[in-house]
């Protein structure tokens, strides 16, 4: 049930209307991923946009996913996906750090994906290259944080190709989890 709402919520906002500065600006280098994969420079914009401003991950997943449907839809696609495994690692990183029990871990995972701090960045803002960030940044503390606690060599191994997605999808977020690691 708790997975069921931030569907119901993120099809409902979907419905009145999505327009964000940033919307349209990762849909720009989506769109150039899809025509033009090796290209690092949109020459649509401003004489010639340099596309690496941003790290291409996100942009070249969604321009990826949009040979098989809409580029919007892509774009929400990703958006959704990434949504709600931002809302699960952060809750299951919580939920290991402080050992709560499966209730507990339910309703943290409920109200981080209800959270207004996400849904302003999603709706307001439009910052999925930061949702994406935060959900990889996410994953790698919790596995780093298994790894702690339970020595297993494939929760480093998770937690370090987590780590490294974070670098190719989003600056601001791999400061995070540097700063992260070390308070961990």
């Amino acid at each position: 049930m708790h997975h069921i709402v931030p569907l119901v919520v993120f099809l409902f906002l979907l419905s009145q209307g999505f327009t964000t500065f940033d919307v349209y600006a990762h849909l720009l280098f989506s769109k150039h991923y899809r025509e033009n994969w090796f290209s690092l420079i949109e020459h649509k914009v401003a004489g010639g946009l340099d596309v690496t401003t941003y790290p291409p991950l996100v942009h070249q997943l969604i321009g990826f996913i949009s040979f098989f449907i809409p580029l919007k839809s892509s774009y929400f696609l990703v958006l959704f996906v990434f949504w709600t495994m931002l809302s699960y690692f952060s809750a299951k990183f919580f939920s290991t750090y402080l050992n709560l029990s499966q209730d507990e871990h339910k309703l943290l995972y409920f109200l981080i994906s209800l959270s207004s701090g996400v849904l302003i960045t999603i709706f307001v803002f439009g910052q999925i290259t930061t949702i994406v960030g935060l959900a990889f940044t996410f994953a790698s503390l919790f596995f780093f944080l298994k790894f702690l606690k339970e020595g297993r060599l494939l929760h480093v191994i998770l937690a370090f190709l987590s780590f490294s997605l974070v670098a190719f999808t989003h600056h601001f977020s791999l400061l995070l989890c540097v700063f992260s690691y070390v308070l961990l």
